[in-house]
């Protein structure tokens, strides 16, 4: 039969709003509630054990709510010497476990990667108990995570992703000296990066050149393929993200802020969709099955046998900028990459830059 929570136990998220030190705690195997005080300076997590125990009885209620009250004006001292002195580090450095689960989720929330955010459910989908030492993550558990990961319904590539951020969390950990090493340093998964056709300028004039049945669908597309924009943010896009001849958003994937000078194609397309106007969002494309069947019925009109995906437009963008002469590290910001190595695979696509280089050499 399950223990119902006291009320004066689930009054502590009360008693903690507003308080940097929290009040904690944790059921003993009697069912008694041993109460703590915590606190997280932003890098250690600090503990400190009352040794005061509420039965949650009602019987009880009175020496209850009296010991509470003694928790209360602990902290409330503590609190007073953290306000007037900021370096002042309250009680001692815990030297109970800490928790690998809150670590991960404290970590991942300093970060704008929703990947670490991801990678953090997901183990705690793996581990299944929200509890667990941070010195007990060790070779097993981690490459017990990795194929986990690996099992998942995703790409190797994203699972490739949260797999770094699992172990960016560790090296963190070992900055903050809570553990001596990362346990998953020698880990990695390899994947093969899959291949993502584009289009040509002969192309993307072909099927400017052609109709499609679903006119939003067409414009996003295109559209895309002179900003780089994904589909996520196609769809999300407003006229109020429109400053003069500038696409100014916050990227859903990646939560970063993106300004984008529109090429005179893309106003075109925009005063298009303006003529258009339904609402705010400038582009209605549907979500599932549909859109993939539009575009390929689109693509096929237009006389294109390659196999393309509405995300094969911000791979036409990165490869159109590397023809036209930009350097690899201005698409990177442009395309905004993380890492070189993403970009650089928009150049290995671009078979006229290496005709360009051999033109170059000199002649004998």
């Amino acid at each position: 039969m399950k223990i119902e929570t006291p009320k004066i136990i689930k009054q502590l998220n009360n008693q903690n709003s507003g308080y940097k030190i929290k009040i904690r705690y944790r059921k003993n195997p009697s069912n008694e509630y041993r109460l703590y005080l915590d606190y997280w300076d932003g890098n250690k997590k600090y503990t400190e054990n009352l040794k005061l125990y509420i039965s949650g009885k009602s019987k009880d209620a009175v020496i209850d709510k009296n010991k509470l009250r003694v928790a209360s004006n602990i902290r409330h001292d503590y609190e007073l010497q953290l306000v007037e002195d900021n370096t002042w580090i309250p009680f001692s450095s815990s030297k109970e476990a800490i928790n690998f689960i809150d670590f991960f989720k404290t970590f991942s929330n300093t970060k704008k990667d929703t990947n670490y955010r991801i990678s953090h459910d997901h183990f705690l989908k793996f581990y299944k108990i929200d509890l667990i030492d941070i010195k007990k993550i060790d070779y097993e558990i981690s490459f017990g995570f990795k194929n986990y990961l690996l099992s998942l319904n995703i790409t190797p590539y994203t699972a490739q992703h949260y797999f770094a951020a699992f172990k960016a969390a560790l090296n963190h950990a070992v900055k903050l000296r809570k553990i001596e090493y990362n346990p998953a340093s020698t880990l990695t998964i390899k994947y093969q990066r899959k291949h993502i056709e584009r289009l040509t300028l002969t192309e993307l004039r072909a099927l400017a050149n052609t109709e499609c049945k679903y006119e939003d669908l067409k414009n996003g597309f295109l559209f895309s393929c002179f900003t780089g924009l994904r589909i996520s943010d196609i769809r999300n896009l407003k006229f109020s993200n429109i400053k003069g001849h500038r696409v100014q958003i916050v990227q859903k994937k990646t939560n970063t802020d993106v300004d984008i000078k529109m090429h005179e194609t893309a106003i075109k397309i925009l005063a298009q969709q303006r003529k258009a106007k339904v609402d705010k969002f400038i582009f209605h494309i549907p979500h599932g099955g549909k859109t993939s069947k539009r575009l390929k019925e689109w693509i096929l009109s237009a006389g294109i046998e390659k196999k393309i995906t509405f995300h094969c437009s911000r791979h036409t963008f990165g490869c159109l900028l590397v023809e036209n002469g930009e350097d690899v590290f201005t698409v990177k910001q442009m395309m905004t990459h993380k890492d070189i190595k993403t970009t650089l695979q928009y150049v290995e696509k671009v078979d006229t830059k290496k005709d360009e280089a051999i033109d170059k050499l000199p002649v004998l």
